[in-house]
């Protein structure tokens, strides 16, 4: 399936093939596909949750570093990329099973559940490298104010 910079694969093509691969896994069994999809999908929304969380921390801290004019811009940038990440996280809270309609064919709900937990596994990832460009932004402010005579 191999390394993905997102976490996911984008193509459909690609999303298909984990889809069959975790059937195979399952030997065809389509409830512990969509068991073990639910749970993963669980597990980022968990992920999400705690992401959000640690995000309100820095949000505090990168306010009250905006209030040395100096470096302001710095930590204005932290917390609007913060806020970024957390509508990323956010989207990951929203209810799914609105989507697949009448669509209750084993098949039709695997497609669901695999495009579902790719799409969550893209924006997490997404989240949280937008957390770790912030929390660099506000360590660049901090060392630049540690250095500043």
């Amino acid at each position: 399936m191999g390394a993905h910079v997102l976490g996911a694969p984008l193509a459909p093509a690609a999303r298909e093939r984990y889809g069959q691969g975790l059937l195979e896994l399952f030997e065809g069994d389509y409830r512990a596909v969509n068991d073990f999809l639910l749970r993963s999908v669980d597990r980022l929304t968990d992920k999400s949750v705690g992401l959000m969380q640690a995000d309100s921390v820095f949000a505090g801290i990168a306010v009250f570093l905006t209030a040395n004019k100096a470096y302001a811009t710095l930590a204005s940038g932290a917390l609007v990329i913060r806020l970024a990440a957390v509508g990323l996280c956010c989207s990951n809270l929203i209810s799914t099973s609105s989507r697949l309609g009448g669509k209750l064919r084993p098949e039709a709900i695997l497609a669901h559940g695999v495009k579902i937990m790719m799409d969550r596994t893209v924006r997490f990832t997404l989240a949280l490298y937008l957390t770790g460009a912030a929390f660099a932004l506000i360590i660049l402010q901090v060392l630049l104010q540690a250095l500043r005579p």
